[in-house]
């Protein structure tokens, strides 16, 4: 980031905007694990509180999700179709995949009984 003293953004918003350039630009591509908070800070010479707001900000955007104790990792904010997936849509079908998979092995363990 270079020190642009007459830009008046905060700094997180500076440091948040050079990372999601890095990451439109395919430096971090879906599902890579972004660089520690320390690595971060030591890049843009910013303090832990700054680039815990930048990537608080990326978070609340979409674009990084933050896995507890494993990092930050880019996330795929759109399907194919260019539309934010449906979560809710995705768990329920996954709960139902779930559900027939343990009918399918219960009915297996019947047969094997005979």
């Amino acid at each position: 980031m270079h020190d642009d003293l007459d830009d008046p953004r905060p700094l997180y918003v500076r440091v948040a905007d050079s990372l999601r350039a890095a990451i439109d630009r395919g430096e971090f591509p879906v599902g890579a694990k972004l660089p520690s908070y320390s690595e971060i800070g030591s890049q843009f010479q910013v303090s832990h509180m700054t680039v815990k707001q930048a990537i608080a900000t990326l978070k609340n955007e979409g674009t990084v999700v933050a896995r507890q104790g494993m990092g930050v990792y880019v996330r795929s904010t759109t399907t194919a179709e260019g539309h934010a997936p449906d979560l809710a849509g995705i768990n329920s079908r996954l709960d139902q995949l779930e559900a027939r998979i343990h009918a399918i092995e219960n009915r297996v363990d019947l047969l094997g009984d005979r």
